[in-house]
């Protein structure tokens, strides 16, 4: 009996010490497979954070660099690949990266951009992709119907001429519409008008614009008040003294522009400049004078806010079209050839906004 009891103590502590055992190994295990969830959150969470850092960098840099960005080399309908250290493997200092990627998700819309923005944790084990899609919204959603559109009254002379080929009008104004001199206008709608009459490419005396406010007549074309579209434009100038803008805007090309001339000052383009280009054209909206004095070409929409006295003598090329908020007294210049093509490539000139609902992390 004895040795029996002996046989059974012994069993019953190897069970205990099996048991002991079988409990330490699945302790070590859990603990083992919970630091393992730890990390992978870990890691998970620092691409994530990543990823988000990343993707607000991304939409600020598409905005500050569009215009480089929207690039179709290869006339495919698609923007072309575009690499750039600063949204490429960008490291932050705990060590996580992050790369930004842009493409358009419709074929020939360079509107409404896909932004890809992946982050990777400090050791690759992780990585997430975060996606945004970007709309723009135009600076000037209406551009001109007709080379030049005018408040109130035209008064032109000189050589210049306003053509429109495309769609037949040439000048549209709320008042009296005066052509002398060697001013004239070319429409394939007509024989066009001249000093000796006035033509069915004229239309002058136009109720419907002249009745209307500065602020309505501005806000026919841009959907905004002039506070709110100054404060998106993409470049600002405001000078109480004459300032030369020819070497300041040569070679710019799908801005949104806003100068402010203030105490009668002028905006003078007295170098030789080409602004905008046919495929990236610009919006010009100059509030106070602007005189020609140089040799300047202009591809896009130039608005005038007032009156524009323009007898700077100058050569002033417009491609697109103007628009006067009140009269226009002009001599010699400006030459403003209506182009659709032109105008039509305004709506990438603008803000880009979130499209609601377009973020994901799948």
């Amino acid at each position: 009996m004895k040795h029996q009891r002996g046989y059974v103590l012994l069993a019953t502590s190897m069970m205990i010490l099996l048991g002991i055992a079988i409990t330490a190994l699945l302790t070590i295990k859990t603990v083992d497979f919970d630091q393992k969830i730890e990390n992978n959150f870990y890691r998970t969470s620092q691409s994530f954070m990543a990823a988000e850092a990343g993707l607000e960098y991304g939409l600020a840099y598409l905005e500050a660099n569009k215009t480089a960005i929207l690039v179709d080399t290869n006339n495919d309908g698609f923007i072309d690949t575009y690499t750039n250290a600063q949204i490429t493997n960008v490291p932050f200092s705990n060590n996580t990266t992050y790369t930004i990627t842009y493409s358009n998700p419709v074929f020939t819309n360079f509107n409404r951009i896909t932004v890809t923005s992946k982050g990777t944790a400090d050791n690759n084990s992780s990585s997430t992709t975060i996606v945004q899609i970007m709309q723009i919204y135009p600076f000037v959603p209406a551009p001109t119907p007709v080379p030049l559109l005018v408040k109130n009254n035209v008064n032109l002379s000189g050589s210049l001429t306003i053509t429109n080929t495309t769609t037949g009008t040439t000048i549209w104004s709320g008042g009296d519409t005066i052509l002398s001199g060697s001013a004239s206008t070319a429409s394939n709608t007509s024989s066009g008008s001249n000093s000796a009459g006035l033509q069915t490419d004229v239309v002058h005396n136009d109720s419907s614009i002249s009745s209307l406010s500065s602020d309505q007549f501005f806000s026919d074309f841009f959907a905004t008040t002039k506070t709110l579209a100054q404060q998106s434009a993409d470049i600002t100038y405001t000078n109480n003294s004459t300032t030369n803008y020819s070497g300041l805007l040569n070679g710019v090309v799908g801005q949104s522009i806003w100068i402010n001339q203030t105490g009668g000052s002028s905006a003078s383009f007295s170098g030789s400049a080409t602004i905008g280009s046919p495929t990236n054209p610009v919006v010009l909206v100059v509030n106070g004078s602007l005189q020609a004095n140089g040799s300047t070409t202009i591809y896009g929409m130039v608005y005038i806010i007032g009156d524009w006295n323009n007898s700077g003598g100058g050569t002033l090329d417009i491609i697109g079209g103007a628009v006067v908020e009140g009269s226009i007294t002009s001599t010699g210049s400006p030459n403003i050839t209506y182009s659709t093509t032109v105008l039509n490539q305004l709506n990438k000139v603008g803000s880009f906004v979130k499209v609601p609902g377009s973020w994901r992390d799948f």
